[in-house]
């Protein structure tokens, strides 16, 4: 038993570390980046959102590989994963 909560309490603290890594790197974020990070979990593709803002899809494209870099991911279906489990978006 006092294993098992010792166990459990390393798991709650690991969790905890993982969240606030997460955040801090969210929060590093630009405003521009943020704002592209969330219509890229909402689905978007580099087309829309250049063409919601104004910018050319290589810009758009640019700011989704720094937006990538700063999270440590490598996909959009990462940065949709974040999202939900941030509570950025819901399902």
């Amino acid at each position: 038993m006092e294993k098992f909560n010792l166990q459990a309490r390393l798991g709650i603290i690991l969790a905890l570390f993982l969240l606030l890594a997460m955040l801090a790197a969210l929060s590093n974020l630009s405003h521009r980046e943020f704002q592209i990070f969330c219509m890229f979990a909402e689905g978007l593709n580099a087309n829309d959102i250049a063409t919601d803002l104004s910018l050319s899809v290589k810009t758009v494209a640019n700011y989704q590989t720094q937006i990538k870099e700063k999270l440590g991911v490598t996909s959009t279906a990462d940065l949709i994963k974040i999202a939900l489990s941030n509570g950025i978006i819901k399902m």
